[in-house]
């Protein structure tokens, strides 16, 4: 196998990590959006029709406001979880990133140097 073949080679097992890192990152970032917009949902109350009493009004949104405060601390777990998995996975993207455009420079020099055919 040649030089320019190993590195061609190379270059095709770096690029095929770096699209499988940037793809579980994707996913990940995904996830972590959608856990987003369930907090944000969260914030928006009970829903109450204005023809109840406003006893019952009081008693519904006092109701969701417990209820959407353990589920508010359990999606936020779940949100410092997939954030640390993010930023994880965005590291890993980088240097796979990385070694692409180190192969690329390589390849660059190498066939700079080599007599043309």
């Amino acid at each position: 196998m040649t030089k320019k073949q190993q590195i061609e080679k190379l270059q095709h097992v770096a690029a095929l990590l770096f699209d499988s890192k940037l793809a579980q990152l994707k996913i990940i970032a995904q996830a972590k959006h959608e856990t987003e917009g369930h907090l944000t949902d969260l914030a928006q109350g009970a829903s109450v029709t204005p023809d109840m009493p406003q006893i019952s009004i009081e008693v519904a949104n006092l109701r969701y406001e417990r209820w959407a405060d353990v589920r508010r601390a359990e999606l936020n777990m779940t949100l410092a979880r997939q954030t640390a998995l993010w930023l994880d996975a965005r590291d890993a993207a980088q240097v796979a990133f990385g070694k692409t455009q180190a192969l690329d420079g390589i390849k660059a020099r190498v066939f700079a140097n080599l007599p043309r055919r």
